[in-house]
């Protein structure tokens, strides 16, 4: 899936975007409950605006960025 995130991440270079194994930073983890690998959190003023995970849905991400870009 990282392949994936790259190949979106490249539509938005404005968006910082980070990546983390979530055994190395369990703390983290646990604060977003995040059972299931892959998961992608999507935070807009620190809060999560979205959550994808396992079977990643890039169409419905793309539409969640679009709307609070307008913000």
């Amino acid at each position: 899936m990282k392949w994936q995130l790259a190949e979106w991440a490249n539509n938005w270079p404005q968006l910082p975007i980070y990546s983390a194994d979530r055994e190395q930073v369990a703390s983290f983890a646990g604060q977003h409950l995040l059972f299931a690998a892959p998961t992608l959190l999507l935070f807009m003023e620190g809060k999560e605006v979205w959550r994808g995970s396992r079977f990643i849905d890039w169409d419905e991400l793309n539409r969640v960025v679009h709307l609070f870009k307008t913000y």
